[in-house]
């Protein structure tokens, strides 16, 4: 079993999300520039700033992320605000410095959340947190039919929708009961 601090866990998925976030806001912006259609002001000033919501055993956190330099960024939640440095590597993965304290981390996103590597630590799954009013699939399939009339009850591992998926018919069962 793996040992690692909750709040390690949340603010390094944090940083490892708003990264991203941030690197495809500025890819974005030069894609605008390259091609002269720089939008207003305002639209620039957004691509140093990201909210990050992350949710981690049963508890959802919410975050402000700035860019205040080009690996500077400050994090706040709620009341607390942390500085952090963060230099990306060669191989992709962060060194994400806090205090003095350093850590090498790397993820990716999957179909079943954010898979986040720490150093030393191991690995950590934080589940995609899913709306159940989505109409959620393990697999890609085509819409057969639906087997219950829209705004019907559908009772919990009552099959609601047929999928199509390479010329099989599977039933899609809800999760819980509900509208």
């Amino acid at each position: 079993r793996l040992k690692y601090e909750q709040g390690d866990v949340v603010f390094y998925a944090a940083v490892l999300r708003a990264c991203r976030a941030l690197q495809a806001k500025d890819q974005e912006l030069l894609r605008s520039i390259e091609k002269r259609r720089l939008g207003l002001l305002h639209q620039v000033q957004g691509s140093c700033a990201t909210e990050v919501e992350i949710t981690f055993e049963g508890l959802k956190y919410h975050f402000r992320v700035s860019r205040v330099s080009d690996d500077a960024f400050v994090f706040k939640i709620c009341d607390t605000v942390i500085a952090a440095q963060v230099r990306e590597q060669p191989d992709g993965s962060l060194l994400v410095s806090v205090d003095g304290s350093v850590r090498k981390i790397s993820g990716s996103e999957e179909a079943l959340g954010l898979r986040l590597r720490l150093q030393g630590v191991g690995t950590v799954l934080l589940p995609t947190i899913f709306d159940a009013s989505e109409l959620r699939s393990d697999f890609n399939g085509k819409v057969m039919r639906y087997l219950v009339p829209e705004g019907g009850i559908v009772k919990k591992d009552e099959a609601y929708v047929e999928l199509e998926a390479m010329k099989m018919i599977m039933p899609l069962k809800a999760r819980a009961t509900g509208k």
